[in-house]
């Protein structure tokens, strides 16, 4: 845990804040460090309370408007222009676990494939050549078409 400062105005506190609050020595001892890691903040701070932000001064004009800033803020602080409130914030959050998985039920193993057809008797093409010139030779029809050719023939003969 470490603490945390949150910055407010004055006017924003509310008597349940009065716990939070940094005493202004603590908040004056860390102005400091706010105003040189935190420049672009402390400079908004200052034209929150009024001021305007100096802009293409030279470095010692620089300087001076650093210490003007510095009286101004300080001056905020102690009036209670802005109050510095502290809350503790864990650094690192904790380790969260993850749900427990369901246990889920496993496949039952799979069926073996069953064995393949036998594979067909190999087609005699001799044969077959020889029963069609034979029923050829014979007029006996081999096909659906030829044996209705054949019963037309029948028809028209009788």
């Amino acid at each position: 845990m470490s603490a945390e400062y949150l910055l407010v105005r004055g006017d924003d506190v509310t008597p349940q804040d009065d716990a939070a609050r940094v005493p202004e020595t603590v908040a004056l001892w860390h102005l400091e460090w706010w105003l040189a890691n935190a420049p672009g903040s402390a400079w908004t701070l200052f034209e929150a309370l009024g001021g305007p932000e100096p802009l293409g001064l030279s470095r010692l004009g620089r300087s001076a408007e650093a210490q003007r800033l510095r009286r101004r803020l300080e001056r905020a602080l102690v009036l209670r222009e802005l109050v510095v409130l502290a809350y503790e914030r864990p650094r690192h959050a904790p380790l969260s676990f993850p749900e427990p998985v369901a246990e889920v039920e496993p496949e039952p193993p799979m069926a073996e494939a069953p064995p393949p057809a036998p594979a067909p008797a190999p087609i005699d093409t001799a044969a077959q050549v020889h029963a069609l010139v034979q029923a050829s030779k014979d007029g006996m029809p081999f096909c659906e078409e030829c044996a209705k050719a054949a019963a037309a023939q029948k028809k028209k003969a009788a």
